[in-house]
């Protein structure tokens, strides 16, 4: 996505009817469409674009449009190879990736 986007803003891109006729623009959903193609129900996977793109929104790794009536859109603000985590008091500090998750989710959708 970085490679495709760079800062740009992207669309969530997860239409169902539109993945399916190849149709869709580009945009996080498409891209976890475009993923696996041997996956059976592509479609259903990649509206988890609308799930993924709000966790890497609250990781500070994309920023949302937050304009109405055009779609939900993103950008992309951070592709560290850090994250920014909640603290139990609170604030925030800026720690390793230590998960396996969080360091896939990075490399597959942000770098």
């Amino acid at each position: 996505m970085n490679k495709q986007f760079n800062t740009n803003w992207f669309s969530l891109a997860n239409n169902v009817v539109k993945l399916r006729n190849d149709t869709e623009k580009p945009g996080l959903g498409k891209c976890i469409y475009e993923l696996d193609k041997f996956r059976k129900n592509r479609e259903t996977y990649a509206q988890g674009a609308s799930y993924l793109g709000v966790v890497l929104e609250e990781l500070e790794i994309f920023e949302w449009n937050k304009i109405t009536g055009q779609g939900i859109e993103w950008k992309i603000v951070n592709n560290d190879s850090r994250i920014k985590l909640n603290t139990r008091k609170g604030g925030r500090r800026l720690a390793p990736l230590g998960t396996k998750c969080i360091v896939w989710l990075l490399e597959t959708f942000v770098m």
